[in-house]
C-alpha cells in the first residue's frame, strides 16, 4: 500500500467521525471554513507572530485540519457546491497570508531581515501559484503541478515552529530556506507547464 493511501485511511478514521459529529450538530460545512479562517487569523496573530512558537504550531495543527473536516462533511451531504469550493479557496489563500505575514513580523521584530525577505518571498510565492493554477484553468490548461501546494507548505509552517521550539533550533533555517526554494520551483514548475501546453494547441 503507498503511504500516502495508507495516511489517507488514518486520516479519515479521525476526520469522518468528527465530520458526523459536526453534521448531527447542525453545523454547515460553510461554517466550518470560516471558522477554521477565524482561528487561523487568532493563533497567527496571538502565537506565531509573538514568538510562541510551541502552542502556535499545535494551535496551527488543529485548526488547518478543519480544512479536511469541510470537505468531508461536504462528501458526506453530497454538496458539490460551487460556492463551497470558492469559499473555502478564499478562506485559505487569507490563512496562508495570515500565517506567514505573522511569521514576516517575528523575523522584523528580532531584526533577522535575511529570514524576513525569504519569508515574504514565499508569502509572494504561495499566491503566485495559487493564481498560476487559477489563471491556467481559466485559459483551459492544466495548472495543478510542482512540488509544492498547500498541503507541503503547512508542514513546513507547522513542523518548523514545533521544532525549533523544542530546541532543534537549526529547524528555523529549514523552514524558511526549505519553504523559500521548494516555493520557487512550484511556480517555475507551473509555468513552464502550462507555456508547453501552449505551445502544443
Amino acid at each position: 500500500m503507498k503511504a500516502s493511501l495508507y495516511l489517507k485511511k488514518v486520516t479519515d478514521r479521525i476526520v469522518i467521525p468528527i465530520a458526523h459529529g459536526l453534521i448531527k450538530l447542525r453545523i454547515s460545512p460553510d461554517a466550518v471554513t470560516l471558522f477554521g479562517g477565524i482561528a487561523t487569523a487568532l493563533v497567527s496573530v496571538l502565537f506565531l507572530a509573538q514568538g510562541e512558537w510551541l502552542i502556535g504550531s499545535i494551535a496551527l495543527f488543529l485548526v488547518t485540519s478543519l480544512d479536511m473536516v469541510d470537505g468531508a462533511m461536504a462528501r458526506i451531504l453530497q454538496r458539490n457546491s460551487k460556492w463551497g469550493a470558492f469559499l473555502d479557496s478564499v478562506i485559505d489563500r487569507l490563512s496562508d497570508g495570515l500565517i506567514m505575514g505573522a511569521l514576516v513580523y517575528y523575523f522584523y521584530s528580532v531584526q533577522n531581515t535575511l529570514f524576513l525577505i525569504l519569508m515574504l518571498w514565499s508569502l509572494i510565492a504561495a499566491e503566485v501559484t495559487s493564481y498560476t493554477r487559477a489563471r491556467a484553468e481559466a485559459l483551459n490548461f492544466d495548472g495543478k503541478v510542482g512540488i509544492a501546494e498547500r498541503p507541503e507548505r503547512l508542514a513546513f509552517l507547522v513542523w518548523g515552529p514545533f521544532l525549533t521550539s523544542l530546541g532543534l533550533t537549526w529547524m528555523t533555517s529549514v523552514m524558511v530556506w526549505g519553504l523559500a526554494i521548494v516555493s520557487t520551483i512550484t511556480v517555475l514548475q507551473r509555468i513552464s507547464y502550462v507555456n508547453r501546453q501552449s505551445r502544443s494547441v
